[in-house]
């Protein structure tokens, strides 16, 4: 159920305004939650959730979800693991790499995969080769 113009839904409106509780409580309590609606703009609640950083807690909860859409793709090809660049979240990289390792070989419409991504805004020093031999690709 669209709540505004752009077609986001109440999930989404509150991982926007970061009211985990909010969140929390919608995931808790109503069945009908579906994470992988897009708005109008192509995003989901799959993808804004990845902008929730020091609650692993309630992101792995939103992970574990029966509509969590592990194989996102935004309308320009970006996908979730480029979006965990995107947003600065090494934890949900390494979640969504172990998850969908064949999302490391995707290009946006730029040309750019997640190696393209992580460089340009520093985050390859925050996910070192330790964190990627932890994987399970």
């Amino acid at each position: 159920m669209a709540i505004d113009e752009v077609g986001n839904t109440p999930i989404m409106f509150f991982l926007m305004i970061e009211d985990f509780i909010a969140v929390n409580f919608i995931l808790s309590y109503c069945k009908d939650v579906d994470l992988s609606i897009k708005n109008k703009n192509g995003i989901s609640a799959s993808a804004l959730a990845l902008k929730i950083k020091d609650e692993n807690v309630l992101i792995d909860q939103i992970f574990m979800h029966q509509t969590f859409d592990k194989q996102f793709v935004d309308p320009y090809n970006n996908n979730l693991l480029m979006y965990s660049v995107l947003t600065d979240n090494p934890y949900m990289f390494i979640k969504i790499l172990n998850e969908n390792p064949k999302s490391i070989a995707q290009v946006n419409n730029n040309k750019e995969n997640f190696v393209i991504l992580a460089t340009k805004l520093g985050f390859l020093e925050k996910v070192n080769n330790y964190a990627i031999r932890d994987a399970n690709f």
